[in-house]
């Protein structure tokens, strides 16, 4: 058994000499990763984590929507960027320039027999981002379930409705398989 224990540690230490005396080895091993650590920590340096490009259109008169827009102006979350129509910030979302489309529908905000704000906000979204899309849903319906919350104890008084752009009837595959083939034969 010491003459096993002995061989291991004999060709232990020849390959440990062998690696520390290959200079390319060394290079990959410590010189690159440090270099990745660097050049992409240098370029996210900036960047204070996610943030959605929105186009918020209010369509309602009520104070609480206005408010909500204003709030959402100064969220830390979302980049609000103008779009005039719906058809308009579709537009901008096909080109890739929006992540997400904040619809405020004329009743949004208007109150009930309760004297409490209600309504049901719908977020758009682009089929081939369909991961951002649902995951910016989920943050306005957390929103709102906030609000929700410090103004009744009770059902929910605001829903979210997560609408997709798909015009075309594609599926999710189909849109990878275009982005696959745009990108293969740029």
């Amino acid at each position: 058994m010491k003459t096993y224990f002995n061989t291991i540690f004999k060709l232990a230490t020849y390959l440990t000499k062998a690696f520390t005396r290959d200079k390319v080895a060394l290079f990959f091993t410590f010189v690159f990763p440090l270099i990745f650590l660097l050049v992409f920590g240098a370029l996210n340096r900036n960047d204070n984590g996610v943030s959605f490009d929105v186009a918020v259109i209010n369509n309602s008169n009520s104070q609480f929507a206005k408010n909500f827009v204003e709030q959402s102006q100064n969220s830390e979350y979302i980049d609000v960027k103008s779009a005039e129509t719906l058809d308009s910030a579709k537009e901008q979302m096909s080109r890739g320039e929006l992540d997400s489309i904040l619809v405020l529908p004329e009743k949004f905000g208007e109150l009930n027999q309760k004297s409490q704000p209600t309504g049901k906000l719908q977020v758009y979204f682009d089929p081939s981002s369909e991961q951002t899309g649902r995951t910016f849903a989920q943050i306005i319906e957390g929103t709102l379930r906030e609000i929700d919350s410090s103004i009744t104890q009770q059902e929910p008084l605001f829903n979210v409705e997560v609408v997709s752009t798909d015009t075309k009837g594609l599926s999710s595959f189909d849109y990878i398989f275009f982005w696959s083939n745009w990108l293969f034969d740029s």
